[in-house]
């Protein structure tokens, strides 16, 4: 498989946020003086390129996948606000063809930051010496068999909630849990609802993953 920068190269095998199910992203506005504003495709990219350098993942090494029209250089243009705001960056390491995926959150950039928390997150684990759990926490490998997921009325399964697979490693979920908690708690301005959605669909993917 060779991943496109446009349009969006979804990883196969990884449930899609349903477009209503998508959360604003305010939680990653930057604040000025003179108020607040929306983190921008650029400062994104730059954030989540960044947190890849210090993973040792060159440029070359790279694809950032979105419904971005791209610029020469092959990257998101700026301005651009796609139906679809999810986003993809694949990447090699170790030799591998590797993907984390994000389209929890309303627009683009958002999604590039989510993304970017999540790499910064998985990179702490390797640097407090978890580099095993690392390597199979960056990748969109999906062959383990997953148990049957289980919502009851009106509820949404714990991967949908998560925004990761059923059968995601038990990094990934967690790396994905700690990035939406950011957000989601009441202390942060969050809803009490999805927070205690939330809360719930970690609870149950532990459960699953003893």
């Amino acid at each position: 498989m060779t991943p496109t920068a446009y349009p969006l190269c979804w990883p196969d095998g990884q449930v899609r946020t349903h477009p209503h199910a998508r959360k604003s992203a305010y939680v990653f506005n930057r604040r000025e003086s003179c108020g607040s504003r929306r983190v921008t495709v650029h400062e994104a990219l730059c954030e989540l390129r960044e947190e890849l350098a210090r993973m040792g993942i060159s440029d070359d090494d790279i694809v950032i996948s979105t419904d971005v029209p791209t610029r020469l250089d092959g990257l998101p243009r700026s301005g651009v606000s796609p139906d679809d705001p999810g986003a993809a960056v694949w990447f090699r390491r170790g030799g591998e063809l590797r993907c984390i995926a994000v389209d929890l959150f309303d627009y683009v950039a958002g999604n590039l930051r989510a993304i970017a928390l999540v790499i910064d997150g998985l990179r702490r684990l390797e640097r407090y010496g978890c580099a095993g759990m690392i390597q199979s926490a960056a990748r969109a490998l999906f062959d383990a068999p997953a148990l049957p997921p289980v919502a009851g009325p009106g509820r949404r399964c714990w991967h949908e909630v998560l925004g990761v697979a059923a059968d995601a490693p038990s990094e990934v979920i967690e790396a994905a849990y700690k990035a939406l908690a950011k957000s989601a708690h009441p202390d942060v301005g969050g809803n009490r609802q999805d927070w205690d959605e939330l809360a719930r669909a970690i609870e149950e993917a532990r459960s699953r993953k003893e």
